[in-house]
């Protein structure tokens, strides 16, 4: 676990503040329900394993977590899942190659709903998760709406570690949320905000193509709106599979070294997609030895030369069968000297299989516990750590956001609650603005 999950030092419970009907008795409409009773839940707060200077949230202190896309490799067996999409085995690929991917990601479209039974397969096979989040029909449509705040819900909910990589290669002439760059940082902006307000295991990777590179920076929303900056990366052949413009020369870390020389002494970097290709369709042949070089010295170079780059994943997947590219093909595993190559590369030490975490050392020691007192239409938070920054919800609004004293109290009717039952959901965050505890139950307003 890391210093970023949150941690309870009591069983997960839902609290119900007040008297519901009694099963198979009077209806309400017959009894007169008493008063609320005061009730006292005690949230412990635990220290976190300790973040060094400078390291952003789920930032490895050293080393670089592998991870992948595989759903489009035909040698991988996949399978249906319950949101109708086919998704292939990470174990799968994690035993082929040799080493155990830290990481897996997918492409969801802005709009749809969080494949919610994958990401907790994932979850389940001990695998950070990576979603690339693309507004394809255009950022006039990304708003502080319903879709957006259900979404950074649900991804609470699943308690996994996400990376979400929101609108990536927006510098690039091809995607629908390009040519804008004000009007990206606004959107930007806007899903930063939804996702920390609902979701604290979730970081932002703000990610361009290595190029058009005049632009990037355009695009920038911030440091303060941005956890890690990432970039993606292919080597080829041909750019744009156009024989006028030959590819080969170009070295994997000739598209790294922008990114990381602006942004890396603020920002952990991701290689989010990092692909090249063995078998070009534009020349109808295999170019094993190319592939080989170029995932060698990328991979050799990292730990040398680029520290801070915290994380790389491969683009596992075979593009001449998928019909709106048809161009190269990418994949690891469909020749033996490219997936020599590539378990060699992933062998060295520096390239981790998981995130660490704190449940790799000693578990923390509790450093003091807050109580939460809801008296008819006064909630009051007591106790609570003087260096935490406590946040209180009900019914998804913010009713508080700061630092708590020993009194501090606010009525419900002060805070825009209306009478019957609502959720209340408290959480704090410690100096580092990573959430130590949280706790969600249900109370009833009184009259």
């Amino acid at each position: 676990m890391t210093g970023g999950e949150c941690r309870i030092g009591f069983a997960a419970l839902l609290f119900v503040v007040g008297f519901l009907p009694h099963i198979g008795g009077c209806s309400r409409s017959e009894a007169t329900p008493p008063r609320p009773a005061p009730v006292n839940i005690a949230i412990t707060f635990s220290n976190p394993k300790p973040v060094a200077a400078g390291l952003a949230a789920f930032e490895p202190e050293t080393g670089c977590m592998i991870g992948a896309y595989i759903d489009k490799d035909p040698l991988l067996t996949t399978y249906r899942t319950v949101d109708g999409r086919e998704h292939a085995d990470p174990l799968e690929f994690d035993a082929i190659t040799g080493k155990k991917h830290a990481m897996y990601f997918f492409y969801q479209g802005y709009g749809r709903p969080l494949p919610k039974n994958w990401v907790a397969e994932l979850k389940a096979r001990a695998k950070v998760v990576h979603i690339a989040l693309e507004p394809n029909n255009g950022l006039e449509y990304v708003r502080d709406d319903e879709y957006l705040n259900n979404l950074a819900k649900d991804m609470a909910q699943t308690g996994a570690t996400i990376f979400l990589r929101y609108a990536s290669e927006m510098n690039g002439a091809w995607v629908a949320y390009g040519g804008n760059p004000r009007k990206y940082i606004e959107k930007w902006r806007i899903v930063h905000r939804v996702m920390k307000r609902h979701a604290p295991n979730v970081v932002l990777v703000w990610c361009p193509y290595t190029t058009p590179r005049e632009s990037i920076n355009d695009y920038y929303p911030g440091d303060e709106y941005v956890d890690w900056v990432g970039v993606n990366m292919y080597n080829v052949t041909y750019f744009n599979q156009n024989p006028r413009t030959p590819a080969m020369h170009v070295k994997p870390t000739d598209m790294l070294d922008q990114v990381y020389r602006t942004y890396s002494s603020r920002k952990p970097i991701m290689i989010c997609e990092y692909g090249v290709t063995n078998f070009s369709a534009l020349e109808n042949r295999p170019v094993i030895d190319y592939a080989v070089k170029c995932i060698t010295d990328l991979y050799a170079a990292l730990p040398v030369k680029y520290p801070r780059v915290k994380c790389i994943n491969y683009f596992n997947a075979n593009a001449l069968l998928i019909s709106h590219r048809r161009n190269n093909d990418y994949s690891v595993t469909s020749h033996p000297r490219v997936l020599e190559a590539y378990r060699k590369a992933i062998s060295n030490p520096h390239f981790l299989s998981k995130l660490p975490s704190s449940d790799d050392t000693t578990p923390p020691a509790p450093i003091g516990s807050t109580t939460i007192v809801h008296t008819e239409s006064v909630l009051r938070v007591t106790g609570a750590p003087v260096d935490a920054r406590l946040v209180v919800w009900a019914a998804d609004r913010k009713v508080f956001d700061g630092t708590p004293d020993p009194s501090w109290s606010i009525t419900a009717a002060k805070a825009g609650l209306s009478p019957g039952l609502a959720e209340l959901r408290i959480e704090a965050f410690d100096t580092n603005g990573l959430c130590v505890a949280n706790q969600s139950w249900q109370l009833r307003i009184a009259n």
